[in-house]
């Protein structure tokens, strides 16, 4: 007649539980798949955002600086790596033109950067007075909705 180690069973009931559950350990500590939109990169424009306050300007005072740059009482042109700063918006061409008397700032192959907003265009035409801009066959993004487009 035969009997039944007790320990002996309960030992190997045991060691199979916890071979199960140090299996299982990996399934439990999975984190759940990231968002999809987690596996973009990160936008190119992303570069051409500003941080508020870096440039040292108020909301009123624009800063202006070229290579080459021409005035007259009614039209400034500034050429050759044209920057143009007011407050923490940066707009980055190659030549810009400004009418002065209205405040209308004009430029080709534009890159406009704010904390909000980048923007790269081939034109643009934006109101200084009014803090408008309109920016033609332009890709933008938007890091805040995190769109682009």
């Amino acid at each position: 007649m035969g009997y039944l180690n007790f320990k002996a069973y309960t030992g190997i009931r045991f060691a199979a539980a916890v071979m199960m559950a140090l299996a299982l350990i990996p399934l439990a500590s999975a984190q759940q798949p990231a968002p999809l939109w987690a596996h973009c990169s990160v936008d190119p424009l992303a570069g051409l955002l500003t941080t508020a306050g870096v440039s040292g300007l108020s909301a009123d005072d624009i800063r202006f600086s070229a290579e080459q740059g021409e005035v007259s009482p009614r039209l400034a042109t500034a050429s050759g790596a044209v920057l143009v700063e007011q407050g923490n918006q940066r707009l980055q061409a190659p030549q810009v033109d400004l009418d002065r008397e209205r405040g209308i700032l004009q430029a080709e192959q534009v890159e406009y950067g704010a904390p909000e907003i980048a923007v790269r265009s081939q034109s643009a035409e934006v109101d200084l007075n009014q803090q408008t801009g309109v920016f033609n066959q332009a890709q933008y993004y938007l890091p805040t909705l995190n769109a682009q487009g």
